[in-house]
């Protein structure tokens, strides 16, 4: 579906029982579709369940807070399909549990994990396993009676906008010392860290890997079929490894980046060697040698927010 949204059920209580907490409707209702997009949360009663959503993932910390002050057993999750990025939380009483996955695989777990997550192994993609889940856990199903529900807007102040309005910049914690699109930014009060940065470099550091593979492969044919040489074998055969374990299984392992961008600047200066001695033409090996530094400048970016979203989560992300 490419969702990017938050929901969650409480058990056992109303919108009626929001007031306890300042929290009441605003007076404006919407479709269930259209409240998944919102900004502020939304909320119906379905099932026994107060169910809430909005396009923000903070929703969840909000939630998590009424279900303690209420008493009510809390399931939701943070939908980030865009970047690839889930949030599941649950509790009930002080038994509680949060899962982050990232990629399809689980990058922070904190909490004994609920029974209802084995449905995450029914579905091929992420985001249908959220949401079976979700379905299991709360009885939520995004179908036709789910796009015709109408939720009551309410106003409730998310985390980060009590002193100011929403439009305000949020504080920023650097990643890397880099630029704007370098940073996480998360929101003060909220448990929610933003793992978009991470996303978008991994994806293009997988384009470059992928790249660097092909480039093998297209010099391991020439030294077959012509008298050119590339320097020693070694080198690129120990790339081709390491580049392919990183690409399939270690973007977001610190140990395997690390030596991902050791191992292309061993082959940068094979290849530069390999220049030096004239074994091959000089703009095909200045290619190489360009490409080469381009991808240890990406693997280390991404290295760098790694390090700090594991730090961010207080866990290792592979």
């Amino acid at each position: 579906m490419g969702l990017n949204t938050a929901l969650v059920a409480l058990t056992g209580v109303g919108i009626e029982d929001l007031a306890r907490l300042g929290v009441v409707p605003t007076g404006r209702a919407t479709t269930g579709d259209e409240a998944m997009g919102e900004e502020r949360p939304h909320a119906a009663v379905v099932g026994g369940r107060l169910v809430l959503t909005c396009a923000d993932p903070r929703l969840l910390d909000v939630a998590d807070v009424a279900a303690v002050e209420l008493g009510a057993p809390l399931a939701g999750a943070a939908i980030g399909s865009t970047a690839d990025v889930f949030v599941l939380r649950f509790r009930d009483g002080a038994r509680a549990r949060e899962r982050v996955l990232y990629g399809g695989e689980t990058v922070s777990s904190d909490g004994e994990p609920w029974p209802v997550e084995a449905a995450l192994d029914t579905e091929d993609f992420p985001e249908d396993g959220v949401l079976a889940v979700l379905h299991d856990a709360a009885g939520i199903r995004l179908d036709d009676a789910w796009a015709e529900l109408e939720l009551q807007e309410l106003d409730w102040v998310l985390p980060g906008e009590e002193d100011g309005p929403a439009e305000d910049p949020p504080d920023v914690v650097p990643v890397g010392g880099g630029g704007t699109d370098d940073v996480v930014r998360p929101d003060e009060g909220s448990r929610f860290v933003p793992i978009g940065p991470v996303a978008s470099s991994s994806r293009v550091v997988a384009v470059a890997l992928a790249v660097g593979l092909a480039v093998e492969v297209l010099l391991a044919l020439l030294v077959a079929t012509t008298d050119l040489t590339f320097g020693p074998p070694v080198p690129h055969a120990l790339f081709l490894a390491i580049a392919g374990f990183t690409l399939v299984a270690g973007r977001l392992n610190p140990g395997a980046l690390v030596v991902t961008a050791l191992e292309a600047l061993v082959l940068l200066a094979t290849v530069l060697v390999a220049l030096a001695r004239g074994e091959a033409p000089a703009v095909v090996l200045l290619a190489v040698g360009a490409y080469l530094v381009v991808l240890a400048g990406l693997v280390v970016r991404h290295l760098r927010r790694v390090l700090a979203l594991q730090r961010a989560l207080g866990a290792p992300l592979g």
